[in-house]
C-alpha cells in the first residue's frame, strides 16, 4: 500500500511539472505591461492679489516650445490685447493669495497654505481638435509653474510636470526695481512686485486703470509632462475687480524669458488687480510601461 501510495505522489509531481498553460507560470516570459492611472486634483486660489504680464514677441520664439500639432495664437484671436510689436505673447504671472488649496482625489492626499505665492509662463493656444474645449473662454499653453506647497509640489514634479519653487514679494526692493503694490478698487492699481524663483528674478512694475471686463470667465491651460503627456488645468477665474494698463517686464538675464524673447526690460500689457480661481481640476494622463524601459502617454 505505501509503495503505491509513492508512485502516486511521484507521478503527480511528474505530471504536475510538465503542465504549460498555468497562467501564472507566464508572467515572467517577457517584459510585462503595466498601466498607471491618470491622477486628478481639485484646487482653488483664493482672494489673490495678482499681476499678469503679457510681453509681445514673435510666433517664432514660442512655437518651437509647445508639441507638434499645437499652434501659438495671437492673443486678439482669443480676446486678448493686440499689439504691433508682435504677433504673439508670452504671458508671466504672479499671485499672492490669502488661500490656496489643492486635493489629490486619485491618492487622498491634500494641502493648504494661507498667503502663498502661486506664478506661471504661458502664452494662448489653438490647440488640435481633440483637445479644444467648447465650454472655456481661452485655451493657454503652460510652462514652469510655482507651487509653494513642499508635498504638493514634489507629487507634481514626480509626474514630470515643470514645477518649481519660489516667491512673489510684494514688500522687498528688488533691483528688477518694483517694491509696492496698491490695490483697490476704488482707483488704478500700482504694482512693483518681484517674483524670484529657482530660474532667476521677474520684476514687474506699472499702473493699470481701465477696468476689464469679463471679470468672470473659464479657462484651460495645457501643460506637458517630461514623458510627452498632456495635462490639462481648468478653472472658473472670478475677478472682485481687475484692471488693465501697461507697464513693465524685466527678465533678468538667466530666466527662461529673458532666453525666449531676447528682453531684458520689456513693455507690457498687464492685468492687476484681486482675482480668485474656482472650481479648478488638474488632470494628469496615465503613464503606459512597457517593461521593457519605454514610457508612453496613456489613453
Amino acid at each position: 500500500m505505501r509503495n503505491l501510495l509513492l508512485i502516486l505522489l511521484l507521478s503527480t509531481a511528474a505530471f504536475s511539472g510538465c503542465v504549460s498553460d498555468d497562467p501564472l507560470a507566464k508572467l515572467d516570459d517577457g517584459p510585462s505591461l503595466m498601466v498607471d492611472v491618470p491622477k486628478t486634483y481639485e484646487w482653488s486660489l483664493d482672494r489673490c492679489d495678482a499681476v499678469v504680464g503679457v510681453v509681445h514677441t514673435a510666433k517664432e520664439n514660442l512655437q518651437p516650445h509647445v508639441p507638434e500639432g499645437w499652434r501659438v495664437a495671437a492673443p486678439e484671436e482669443q480676446g486678448g490685447p493686440a499689439d504691433p510689436r508682435g504677433d504673439a505673447a508670452l504671458g508671466v504671472e504672479v499671485f499672492l493669495c490669502d488661500d490656496i488649496t489643492a486635493a489629490n482625489l486619485t491618492d487622498g492626499n491634500s494641502s493648504a497654505m494661507k498667503k502663498a505665492a502661486y506664478a506661471s509662463y504661458w502664452t494662448w493656444v489653438e490647440p488640435p481638435e481633440e483637445y479644444r474645449k467648447d465650454d472655456v473662454m481661452f485655451h493657454f499653453w503652460k510652462w514652469d509653474t510655482l507651487v509653494a506647497d513642499e508635498t504638493l509640489r514634489a507629487e507634481l514634479v514626480a509626474e514630470g510636470l515643470p514645477i518649481v519653487n519660489g516667491t512673489a514679494d510684494w514688500d522687498g526692493d528688488t533691483d528688477t526695481g518694483m517694491s509696492t503694490f496698491v490695490n483697490s478698487p476704488a482707483g488704478p492699481v500700482a504694482y512693483q512686485v518681484k517674483l524670484d524663483w529657482e530660474e532667476g528674478v521677474i520684476g514687474f512694475n506699472g499702473v493699470a486703470g481701465a477696468p476689464f471686463e469679463p471679470k468672470e470667465f473659464s479657462f484651460v491651460e495645457y501643460q506637458a509632462t517630461a514623458d510627452g503627456r498632456i495635462a490639462e488645468w481648468t478653472t472658473d477665474a472670478v475677478g472682485d475687480f481687475v484692471n488693465i494698463g501697461v507697464g513693465y517686464v524685466k527678465f533678468n538675464p538667466g530666466t527662461w524669458g529673458h532666453d525666449v524673447t531676447g528682453l531684458e526690460r520689456s513693455p507690457a500689457y498687464f492685468f492687476a488687480g484681486d482675482w480668485s480661481f474656482t472650481n479648478g481640476k488638474l488632470l494628469i494622463p496615465p503613464r503606459v510601461d512597457t517593461g521593457a524601459g519605454n514610457t508612453t502617454a496613456g489613453a
